[in-house]
Parts: C-alpha cells; structure tokens; sequence
C-alpha cells in the first residue's frame, strides 16, 4: 500500500470513530485489494445505526466524497453509507460484485462485534449452482459470439461493440468461476482474470486485441482458446434456449436491468 493511501485510511478512521452513529468503517476498492494506482482513491463503507442510516436514505445522502483526508494530488475518498442488514443481505444472497466489493477488506473498527464475521462469510464464494453458471455463461458466450459475425456481415458497429463487450464478459465469467474467484464487475475483471492460476495461456491479452480490433476471427481466436483449455460441450439448441431464459425473458423472473427498462 502507497504511504498516502495509509495516511489517508488513519484520517478516515480518525473521522469517523468518534461518531456515535457509525457503528463501523470498512475499507474496500482497489486500495485494500491491493491493486491501487498512485493516484487511486480510497473507498470505504461507513456502517451507520438504523436510526441514521433511515436519514440518510430519506435525504438522499447515501454517498459521500471527501477531499479532506487525502494529502496527495487529485486524491479523495468515497465513501457509502449502509447499515447491518445490508451486510447481512450481502453474506446471505449478495451477487458476486456485491461480495467482490469486500475483497482485501480492512475493518478500520467495528462497535457491534459482528462486521468482521460477516465480512468472511460475504467472501466465501458461492459454491451452490456454479456448474449451471458456467453452461449458463458458455451459452451467452456463444450466442455473443454469433453476434460478433452478425455485426461483422451488416457492417454495424454498435451491435460489434456490444457484442465484443458481452462475449469478452462471459469469456472471462467462465475462467473466474472455474477458478471459483468472485468477478468484480467491469473495472477489474480483466485484472481478476489475470491472476487466476488456471486459465489459457495467453488469454487476457487475446481479449485485449480483440476488443482494440474487433473482428470475428479475434472472437474465434478467443473460443478456440477457451474450448481448447475447457472443453464445454456446444449446443446451439441448449444456448439458445438459456440466451432466451437469461437474456430476453428475464423480465419474467426477475426485475429486468435497467438497459432494458
């Protein structure tokens, strides 16, 4: 860790012990899990009493941005306000960028005795159901990569953008479950990927030519790899329908993601 990244973790905690709502303080992002830039921010998680965490919601006031406790150039601190439920929620049904959140976690302090427990429980991975994940991600994959020839033959570059975009995501869900690592969402997958110990050899920079070139024969260089090193079994009938279930009528199940509202 960066000596400012520490100095400023001992403001934060010296801000926030003294108040009687905050029932703990929890650093998290790219600082506590070891990944941090120079110029990186830190993140953390204030763990509010019910009273005061039901007035936070009610005044919108759920995030803070602090320039105050940092003492390097462009350096702030973000901060989120949530209360023990939350925690809860997380350790008990909490999707993997949730769980992801708390890797590397630094408990600064924790008045109720329980936050440190929850924090191990939010970070063991979820082992129930990972097989059907990963037929699940090796058939987005696959319809993505249909996408990507698609895109290639009408010359659309949106649809080649979006289509590179989801095939390289579950490109890297598949390596990341079959590692049993939490996927971090977006900004770190690629990182997470890398340092996962069994993957194709090569793998994160042929993602990375892909999404600089996008092309269907770097996305074929990509599937042949990964074949190659998971040999999943390609069922176009099998994909479609999950590409179906998972995608276009998810809404059925669940709340549909806002890009489909």
């Amino acid at each position: 860790m960066h000596d400012h990244h520490e100095r400023a973790i001992q403001k934060l905690a010296k801000a926030y012990e003294p108040i009687q709502d905050v029932l703990a303080v929890v650093v998290g992002g790219s600082v506590a899990k070891g990944w941090a830039t120079p110029g990186s921010d830190v993140d953390f998680m204030a763990v509010m009493e019910a009273d005061a965490f039901a007035r936070c919601l009610a005044e919108d006031g759920l995030m803070v941005h602090r320039t105050d406790l940092t003492d390097y150039e462009g350096g702030y601190a973000e901060g989120k306000f949530v209360d023990l439920p939350f925690l809860r929620m997380v350790a008990e049904r909490g999707s993997e960028p949730a769980r992801s959140a708390f890797l590397g976690a630094i408990v600064l302090f924790d008045r109720t005795g329980e936050v440190h427990r929850l924090v191990e429980r939010i970070l063991v991975y979820p082992e129930a159901g990972v097989e059907e994940r990963i037929r699940r991600f090796h058939s987005q994959l696959m319809i993505w990569h249909w996408y990507i020839r698609e895109a290639a033959r009408r010359d659309d570059a949106t649809l080649m953008s979006r289509a590179v975009a989801e095939f390289s995501l579950f490109a890297m869900r598949l390596i990341l479950a079959h590692n049993r690592r939490l996927y971090p969402y977006h900004k770190w997958a690629l990182r997470a990927v890398e340092e996962c110990p069994d993957k194709p050899e090569g793998m994160t920079q042929a993602l990375t030519r892909l999404n600089r070139q996008p092309s269907p024969e770097e996305a074929n260089a990509v599937s042949d790899q990964l074949h190659a090193w998971l040999p999943l079994e390609v069922d176009y009938r099998q994909h479609c329908r999950h590409f179906l279930e998972d995608s276009e009528w998810n809404w059925i199940m669940h709340p549909a993601p806002i890009g489909d509202w």
